[in-house]
């Protein structure tokens, strides 16, 4: 009887986790900025969370990340440099629906970064640093 009980956890449980992958970004991923909420990370969490530009108010910060995705695989991001400038980066980005992955390039092709989404809704983007 505990065999199938753990059984029957454990099926439900995988679909919940099949459930929840995302098949397409959703259209308001796109075309906005997205920067790092550096408040909201914690030694519990292990990815970071993004917010719309916009969406909330940020206190002052040294820096904070930020992503901005473009509906043609374009990507742009704000970049720290060892001497504290900050640079705007271009390049491209691909999203591995069966990984749950965002690869993003340089202009070269080189890999620069690799994500694992952990979640997204409206206003909120989670990644994970892989």
């Amino acid at each position: 009887m505990k065999k199938l009980l753990f059984i029957l956890l454990a099926t439900f449980s995988l679909n919940a986790v099949a459930q929840s992958k995302i098949k397409k970004l959703p259209s308001d991923f796109y075309s906005v900025k997205w920067i790092s909420s550096n408040e909201e990370m914690d030694a519990t969490r292990d990815y970071m969370t993004y917010r719309k530009e916009g969406s909330r108010e940020f206190p002052i910060a040294r820096f904070r990340a930020t992503y901005t995705f473009g509906t043609d695989g374009s990507c742009k991001w704000l970049k720290l440099e060892p001497n504290d400038l900050q640079n705007i980066v271009d390049g491209k980005f691909e999203f591995n629906r069966r990984k749950q992955t965002i690869k993003i390039f340089d202009e070269k092709g080189t890999l620069v970064q690799t994500f694992r989404v952990v979640g997204i809704d409206k206003d909120v983007l989670k990644l994970k640093n892989l």
